[in-house]
């Protein structure tokens, strides 16, 4: 999770909160409380994107973690 918390503050890189969240959601439940820190400042665009970075990442290394869909109420 150090890795989505180093692009959630911008420490040794720009901050990029759709990476953050990204691996936040590839933390499987640990990344849970972060996903919904970081949602907090993501338009659902942002966080579809961020879903859709993640889905890829599993789809290519053929693993499966994550999930927990979280929708804005705008």
């Amino acid at each position: 999770m150090k890795l989505a918390e180093f692009y959630e503050e911008g420490v040794g890189t720009d901050k990029n909160l759709v990476k953050a969240y990204k691996y936040f959601d590839l933390s499987g439940n640990a990344g849970a409380e972060g996903k919904h820190r970081v949602a907090k400042e993501m338009t659902q665009e942002q966080i579809d994107e961020a879903i859709r970075q993640s889905q890829a990442w599993q789809e290519e290394h053929n693993v499966q973690v994550g999930g927990g869909l979280i929708r804005r109420a705008d």
